[in-house]
């Protein structure tokens, strides 16, 4: 029988363990601007009665019709419509132009494919650029969106962030696969990797998960011997979420930069 003592250190731990999880879900992205204040977002049913919520930019004329980015939900478990710090990004997107798309789900595979098919076939009232998505990944989310990609010509350009991005050539697969198991991000792996999508992998040197390093610097390697197009900011003091927790003049200039390159691909 467990001593009173023993069963209040299992509280206390597992309620730290609840509340830093908690914190991560409410961190702010570390670069902001005004009018991030002065979006306003759309909630939409794309499917039964999962939502997305879409951030748009300041319409100037009627029947204008915006480019918009998708970010990517591979979690069932975590509601990323209410995550501060994707919210915060959807806000960033829509103020320089593009409408930031974030959504909940109840099977990542799935439920990304209805909101694309949703948002094309809605894209006239949603003003919505069809011909112009890109889609924006991190962490385990990142392994859904690589195999999305690469499945489809639907998109224009991907950026990671300090993502897994295992493919089917991959050596790390069995580790990948039982990380999913563990930590509830979609596996899927279908074929192997041939998309032509520019892609910006901003990798972060210092990153706590070590899988994460090996199948970025893996994929890296693969999209070079292919001669594939890909753009690489390598952060080399940066850790895992970098954008919500580290407040310094270099995170804003990679958050800048990916701006700049969602811009330039989407025009």
């Amino acid at each position: 029988m467990n001593k009173p003592g023993s069963i209040t250190l299992l509280f206390i731990v597992i309620s730290q363990i609840a509340f830093s999880q908690e914190s991560i879900l409410k961190r702010h992205l570390v670069y902001e601007e005004p009018l991030m204040n002065a979006i306003k977002s759309q909630q939409i049913n794309y499917k039964d009665s999962l939502k997305a919520d879409l951030y748009f930019p300041v319409m100037k004329v009627a029947n204008e019709s915006f480019p918009c980015v998708i970010f990517v939900s591979g979690f069932a478990r975590i509601n990323f419509r209410k995550v501060q710090g994707y919210i915060d990004w959807a806000k960033l997107m829509a103020v320089h132009g593009i409408i930031g798309i974030v959504y909940e789900t109840s099977s990542p595979g799935s439920d990304f494919d209805y909101l694309t098919n949703y948002i094309v076939s809605n894209s006239k009232n949603l003003h919505l650029d069809p011909d112009r998505i890109g889609i924006w990944s991190c962490s385990g989310n990142s392994l859904l969106a690589v195999n999305k990609v690469n499945s489809t010509a639907q998109f224009k350009c991907h950026s990671i962030y300090y993502g897994l991005t295992t493919t089917l050539n991959s050596k790390y697969l069995n580790e990948v696969k039982d990380m999913s198991g563990e930590n509830g991000f979609a596996y899927e792996i279908k074929s192997e990797y041939v998309s032509i999508v520019p892609t910006l992998i901003v990798r972060s040197g210092l990153d706590h998960w070590e899988l994460v390093i090996k199948t970025t610097d893996e994929f890296i390697n693969e999209l070079l011997s292919k001669n594939l197009p890909f753009e690489l900011i390598n952060y080399d003091h940066g850790a895992h979420s970098f954008d919500t927790s580290e407040n310094n003049d270099t995170s804003k200039e990679i958050i800048l930069k990916t701006i700049d390159f969602f811009k330039k691909k989407l025009n």
